[in-house]
């Protein structure tokens, strides 16, 4: 469906938990060539899907096909549309050891860095390094229509997961500020639907941190706490299949507020408040 002029967006499957969309995958249409961003998880009808719509563009050169991070619902159709197409895999830099990891019998994907751009014609394309989500997430910016295409880093409807190991909430707060900076008309997420005023999407997001970050202190105000125990007092209706995601998600907050000196931990587990002498 062309959401936006040159802008084809492709839905895939459905939801598997209520509030979590599937996977967007966009195609976006320049006067010389083309880009595929993400690509879903692979299964054979949305291939075909991908590949019938390019077919009806005339076969375009396809200049990449980027991928935003790592997770499989975003890379598992990468080798797949890549053979069809011969459009080269970028993703960030940070990203490639865990893509070839994942997609058996990879033979090329090339890192992209912060303000790499790729002309279609037309239209220009630029990436932004977006670290948070996982450690090299990346965005897309469409300089003519001043589209951002931003994977998992933002979402339509839901809330990012940032889990330790993978990302860092504190880069992930450093990448909104820095999407705001764009100043875009709309954003293009990885999961959900079109979003049109960009810029309070990315202002609600981070004061949804820092007031998940006021709850965390309110709670080790009355003692020290670990994570599932804070979990049990600010997740009071969460479907059961994300409560680890939501652990996590305090885990990281955490994480946050201990390397920026406000709570301490003795064993990783519990933390209390930073006492100043």
């Amino acid at each position: 469906m062309e959401i936006l002029p040159n802008i084809y967006q492709i839905k895939t499957g459905g939801e598997n938990i209520p509030g979590l969309y599937a996977p967007n995958v966009f195609f976006i249409l320049g006067t010389e060539k083309a880009v595929f961003i993400d690509t879903a998880y692979g299964q054979n009808d949305e291939i075909n899907s991908y590949i019938k719509l390019w077919e009806e563009k005339l076969k375009p050169e396809v200049s990449a096909i980027i991928l935003t991070h790592r997770h499989d619902d975003h890379i598992g159709g990468a080798l797949k549309l890549n053979k069809a197409t011969n459009g080269p895999l970028i993703c960030g830099e940070q990203e490639i050891p865990y893509i070839s990891k994942s997609l058996t019998g990879i033979r090329s994907l090339t890192g992209a860095k912060d303000g790499d751009k790729f002309n279609l014609g037309n239209l220009t394309l630029e990436i932004i390094e977006t670290p948070g989500h996982t450690s090299g997430s990346i965005c897309i910016f469409l300089h003519e229509q001043k589209i951002l295409f931003t994977g998992d880093t933002v979402l339509g409807g839901t809330t990012t997961a940032i889990s330790p190991g993978q990302g860092s909430m504190a880069d992930y707060i450093d990448s909104l500020n820095k999407l705001i900076e764009y100043n875009s008309l709309y954003i293009c997420p990885g999961h959900g639907n079109l979003i049109n005023d960009p810029q309070k999407k990315l202002k609600n997001i981070i004061k949804q941190r820092i007031n998940r970050e006021d709850q965390i202190i309110k709670v080790l105000e009355k003692g020290s706490a670990s994570a599932e125990d804070m979990f049990l007092q600010m997740y009071k209706r969460l479907d059961e299949r994300l409560h680890q995601s939501a652990i996590g998600q305090i885990k990281s907050h955490l994480i946050k507020l201990k390397n920026e000196g406000k709570i301490s931990t003795t064993n990783d587990v519990d933390y209390s408040i930073e006492r100043k002498s």
